[in-house]
């Protein structure tokens, strides 16, 4: 299919051009856990990959953080609102899936 897996990459930001996304940022992960064992990742942000892209599709973590999408789609009890068969959401041309719309 084509598809590529960056491992031991983090996202650190979204790239535009023109107000459309462009591509994705990333940086290396240096460690995973504090010193507790807890999931606390670090990057090192001088090491960074930039990949092309036209579409990004989140799927990281295991609690979906809506704060930033709460203002461009609809927001329920913690998920993102979705049509039953196309995952659509509220905004035209976004759509949500796992976790985000059906909660964990």
């Amino acid at each position: 299919e084509g598809i590529e897996f960056h491992c031991g990459f983090g996202p650190a930001r979204l790239l535009q051009e023109e107000g459309r996304l462009v591509g994705l940022e990333l940086h290396a992960c240096t460690s995973l856990k504090d010193e507790e064992g807890r999931f606390a990742p670090r990057f090192d942000t001088s090491s960074t990959l930039r990949l092309a892209a036209s579409h990004v599709i989140f799927a990281i973590g295991q609690v979906s953080e809506l704060d930033g999408f709460a203002g461009d789609v609809n927001v329920e009890r913690g998920r993102i609102v979705v049509e039953d068969i196309t995952l659509a959401t509220s905004q035209w041309g976004v759509f949500a899936a796992g976790d985000a719309a059906t909660g964990p």
